[in-house]
């Protein structure tokens, strides 16, 4: 597996990693752990809601399935987003199609990679995530910095 990290720069940042599948997710956690990763898990929305009660402040990136038992992961991203407006969020699925949950997110940017990813494939598009600014100052910056 190919490493998303620049050479001698190790991921310190946190994921909030919320998916119903043992077996997905534990795997998603060996592969962002090994690359740095702090990963902080859930099983479904309502548990990952109470984790990000906790732990918020810390949490760079919200890594979450979309289609869960008990809350979906769009229902958790917006209840997360009243706290916290400007989080980074992640949604995966394996469902193609989803009428109830395309509805929901139409007209908003959404940053998806669909299941069943390859693993360099998730570990690429985490960092894209956490390299987008979070607004336009930084946004600014970031384009200063690359001159």
């Amino acid at each position: 597996m190919e490493s998303n990290t620049k050479p001698g720069k190790a991921c310190t940042e946190t994921i909030l990693l919320v998916e119903d599948n043992d077996a997905d997710r534990e795997l998603a956690i060996r592969t962002l752990t090994r690359e740095g990763y702090r990963v902080l898990e859930a099983r479904d929305g309502e548990e990952a809601l109470k984790v990000y009660q906790v732990h918020g402040p810390s949490v760079d990136l919200v890594l979450t399935d979309i289609i869960m038992p008990r809350m979906d992961g769009v229902e958790l991203v917006e209840r997360i987003r009243e706290m916290v407006p400007k989080v980074k969020v992640l949604f995966t699925s394996g469902y193609a199609r989803n009428p109830r949950i395309e509805q929901k997110i139409a007209g908003h940017k959404v940053n998806f990679i669909e299941k069943s990813y390859d693993l360099s494939a998730l570990l690429k598009k985490v960092r894209e995530v956490l390299d987008e600014p979070k607004s336009i100052v930084e946004w600014i910056k970031k384009a200063v910095a690359a001159k």
